[in-house]
């Protein structure tokens, strides 16, 4: 039998987000460089999962630093908004590679413009790491396996830079641990958080970590899969922070050639809502807080006048009438949720396509694996950096 890599990287989660949150000297360069910075406004970028960990960092920045922040993809950035980066501008830019081409052309601008550039990053030896004024290491994979990639065809053999090719899971949590502790440690750094408040907010970190292992441990997602196993579309719907947790799980529906739609809470109601169909399930991420009463209106309506399959996901314990309910063992500020939040939606992904028999290993479940990487591999890294003015 071949190695369950996919479980398996789930299964390290508990154990990098210590790492991460307890490793000070990860950030140390960081916060010296950063510390007496007086920048106006944080941009924060990234590529696919990445792309989801910088919109849930956004939330974490402007929570922590009080000051505008915002997560974009890319391309958006170097290609569409130059014009916004200057001498007070601080860019994160997040590539697990460290050779996502858009993610490496918006530095490219950004340091043109005199923006200060933080690069977080699985390969200290990516161009990201060279490129960024200071880099944040999230040291989840051996850097010997970022070198080489387990696909056999010519391009797609190419296409390194992951410890598994697998669809991630540990990197995402990775980044998202890395980016938060950034922001508590950078708040404290400036005086916007004492001592002790900096302590307690890191020790919610630190404590989904737990948080992560019990779901893990106890995993409530089975019966679930076996229930919507036949779905051929899964409507994904959160706000806030986990709007970034919709987008993500969206993505690793998608590796497996599962359709799905995702939506903010409210704009779901607007748009996709009309095309979901009586059995469709439909996923609601809403932990406590304004984005849980905004679900349990949708919850009813769904199931009686749509009767769709809803599934909440959430860290409330009273039922709230779903179908189905995922109780999330978290307490902590919502902004940090989505890292307790993800795991559910990693362990449902792997719960289906198990059940689907798509092999577990492989992107798209095996189906047009080399070919799709191939492809990828050229609309992706052999993309052009160009530079727009």
């Amino acid at each position: 039998m071949s190695p369950d890599y996919l479980y398996s990287e789930i299964c390290e989660q508990p154990d990098i987000v210590k790492f991460l949150v307890k490793r000070a000297d990860i950030f140390d360069d960081a916060l010296r460089k950063l510390s007496d910075l007086q920048f106006g406004n944080v941009f924060f970028t990234g590529s696919g999962d990445s792309y989801c960990a910088s919109l849930a960092a956004s939330y974490a920045c402007r929570e922590y630093l009080r000051i505008a922040s915002s997560g974009h993809e890319p391309m958006t950035l170097s290609r569409y908004s130059g014009g916004f980066f200057n001498g007070k501008s601080l860019l994160v830019a997040i590539s697990v590679s460290g050779k996502t081409p858009r993610v490496i052309e918006a530095v490219k601008v950004a340091r043109s413009k005199g923006a200060f550039i933080v690069g977080v990053t699985d390969n200290p030896e990516g161009t990201l790491a060279s490129l960024a004024d200071s880099v944040i290491f999230t040291h989840t994979s051996p850097t010997e396996a970022l070198k080489s990639s387990s696909y056999a065809g010519g391009l797609s053999s190419q296409y390194t830079g992951y410890h598994h090719d697998v669809p991630q899971t540990k990197t995402y949590t990775a980044n998202l641990a890395a980016l938060f502790t950034l922001m508590v440690r950078l708040a404290e750094e400036r005086g916007l958080l004492s001592g002790s408040e900096s302590k307690k907010q890191l020790g919610w970190l630190t404590k989904s970590a737990d948080f992560i292992k019990d779901l893990i441990d106890h995993d409530p997602t089975e019966e679930i899969a076996s229930k919507i196993v036949e779905s051929n579309n899964f409507f994904i719907a959160g706000s806030g922070p986990n709007r970034a947790t919709a987008i993500y799980f969206s993505y690793k529906l998608g590796e497996f050639a599962l359709l799905a739609f995702q939506n903010d809470l409210e704009e779901y109601c607007h748009t996709q809502y009309f095309i979901t169909e009586d059995g469709d399930p439909l996923f609601l991420i809403a932990p406590k807080g304004p984005s849980l009463q905004r679900a349990a209106e949708i919850i009813p309506v769904m199931s009686e006048a749509i009767k769709a399959r809803t599934i909440l996901i959430t860290n409330e314990k009273r039922e709230l009438g779903a179908d189905h309910q995922i109780c999330a063992p978290y307490e902590g500020p919502e902004v940090f949720s989505p890292l307790s939040f993800a795991i559910p939606l990693q362990l449902l992904t792997y719960n289906l396509a198990k059940r689907r028999g798509l092999d577990i290993n492989r992107f798209r479940g095996g189906r047009g694996t080399e070919k799709y990487i191939s492809g990828s591999f050229r609309t992706i890294r052999q993309s052009n950096i160009v530079t727009v003015e």
